[in-house]
């Protein structure tokens, strides 16, 4: 176990590219990987390479975010990139929102035991109507299309707010439809694993 948790964070480590990791990241990789099969989170075999990868997205997906002070993730999955923020800008009111019970649970259990303070965990599937809107920024990584999320994300979202994501070639298509909101900025992920975008809600 020590030397796997090893060996991811020297991956970690590499992705970063000599930036600063957030405190308590080694303490959250740990936690991945002694989760990693329960909550089938990758591939026992790339494990090191898929927790890299989502932390450093989640990382560079951070810098898209602006200033906002209360954010909600959407299918928050393992924690990318919440968590990953939470632990960049401790002073966030940062909201994980996750329907899978198990996912739900690892959130949960990874928060406290990184004694983690304003973050929640809603074990829901966010909705245009959920509770305790509106946010400054949303996000969500890998949960759907764009035409999809994207209403989601406009009844949760305050007026001049900014919704975040990572997403592959031809996004731009997936925005048919989705009023309200207008390309921000854009970077590349690295690695061809696409962009981390921001839209602006105007509406």
């Amino acid at each position: 176990m020590k030397d796997k948790v090893g060996e991811v964070w020297k991956r970690v480590l590499t992705e970063l590219g000599g930036a600063e990791p957030p405190e308590k990241l080694r303490e959250y990789v740990d936690e991945l990987v002694r989760w990693g099969d329960r909550i089938h989170l990758t591939g026992r075999e790339r494990m090191a390479d898929a927790i890299a990868a989502q932390i450093s997205d989640s990382m560079i997906m951070l810098e898209l975010a602006g200033e906002g002070a209360r954010i909600a993730d959407i299918g928050s999955g393992a924690g990318f990139p919440g968590i990953v923020w939470k632990l960049a800008r401790p002073g966030w009111d940062v909201t994980l929102f996750e329907r899978k019970e198990r996912l739900a649970s690892f959130l949960e259990r990874t928060a406290a035991i990184l004694g983690l303070q304003g973050i929640s965990v809603r074990a829901e599937e966010a909705t245009p109507e959920t509770e305790g809107t509106p946010f400054d920024v949303v996000t969500s990584k890998a949960a759907g299309r764009l035409d999809e999320i994207l209403p989601i994300a406009a009844g949760m979202i305050r007026r001049g707010g900014v919704y975040v994501t990572a997403k592959g070639e031809g996004w731009e298509r997936e925005m048919e439809g989705a009023a309200g909101f207008s390309p921000g900025r854009r970077v590349s992920l690295g690695g061809g694993r696409g962009e981390a975008i921001s839209l602006l809600f105007d509406r």
